[in-house]
């Protein structure tokens, strides 16, 4: 459409300038090499446009989640639907939509299982802190339970000698005299006899 425009506009100069007498060549060509790369500009211009828009809309596409397709995202799928997705999400940003804008869109008709990174609030603030509250815990009970062993391992093995009761000497004397009083000293038993 812009290039139509440039084109007859090019034309349009072109014929005005042939029509006066003893015009000149070079203002001519000059001229029309100006429109040209303004031309060019432009469409130049549309390009960067229209890539910073297709960038747009895959980084919302990445947001979400294909409603048909397991753990892909709208960006990723080559899924009918997916491309449908696609479609609104640039014609939304095109009608001068945000971002938020469009992701509520979404949320509105798919519910909040739509969205790959759920929002941080109510009842997903708990579910996206229990990683960190299992990773608190975990360490607090390999902590307490090493605790626990390096304490019955010292209770375990004695750091002294054991401690000797002062009535040991009485309990080896009356060991000793029951053992005489059973086995006579003159008599000796046979090997094998009982």
């Amino acid at each position: 459409m812009i290039l139509g425009m440039g084109l007859r506009m090019i034309f349009r100069m072109n014929s005005k300038m042939n029509s006066k007498a003893g015009s000149n060549r070079l203002g001519k060509s000059l001229l029309i090499v100006s429109l040209a790369a303004l031309m060019v500009m432009s469409l130049g211009g549309t390009a960067l446009a229209d890539a910073e828009q297709d960038r747009q809309v895959r980084e919302i596409a990445q947001s979400l989640e294909c409603p048909v397709c397991d753990g892909q995202s709208v960006a990723d799928s080559s899924a009918p639907l997916a491309q449908d997705m696609k479609s609104v999400i640039r014609r939304k940003l095109a009608q001068g939509e945000t971002r938020d804008q469009i992701l509520q869109y979404f949320v509105d008709r798919y519910g909040e299982a739509i969205l790959r990174d759920p929002p941080k609030q109510g009842f997903n603030q708990i579910l996206w802190g229990l990683p960190v509250l299992g990773l608190i815990f975990g360490v607090w009970f390999l902590g307490y339970t090493m605790r626990r062993w390096s304490s019955r391992d010292q209770a375990s093995t004695p750091s002294q000698a054991p401690a000797i009761p002062e009535d040991l000497a009485v309990y080896e004397d009356r060991l000793e005299n029951e053992l005489k009083q059973r086995r006579p000293r003159g008599k000796r038993r046979k090997s094998g006899n009982r």
